[in-house]
């Protein structure tokens, strides 16, 4: 990933995110240390909402698309991923945002 591609925003969530990991004593930058900074950013063009239910994590996000990017291919490749660990994707475009919900379970009989 080139740095300089990334958009202010963008710097400053990556930023974000890997203080969280050294504040956790973690020595790599992962997802959940992305969508922690995400969480918090009191600007972001993106929402992203975390919650536990009693069986499962679930990771909410809205936003407007961005125009460079095949939102049908990205949210193909989630459903996949979620698919791989007995999860599930749903989404919903409306108003030129984006709507999505990734359901994972707690406990998962997959391997």
């Amino acid at each position: 990933m080139d740095p300089s591609h990334l958009t202010q925003k963008s710097t400053e969530a990556l930023h974000d995110a890997q203080t969280k990991a050294l504040r956790f004593g973690h020595t790599e930058v992962d997802g959940e240390h992305l969508l922690l900074a995400l969480e918090d950013a009191p600007e972001a063009a993106v929402d992203v909402r975390l919650s536990f239910t009693p069986d499962a994590l679930e990771l909410h996000v809205s936003g407007p698309p961005a125009a460079n990017v095949d939102l049908r291919a990205v949210l193909a490749a989630a459903r996949e991923r979620a698919g791989l660990h007995g999860g599930t994707v749903d989404s919903r475009l409306a108003g030129g945002v984006c709507y999505a919900m990734a359901r994972l379970p707690l406990v998962s009989g997959h391997a």
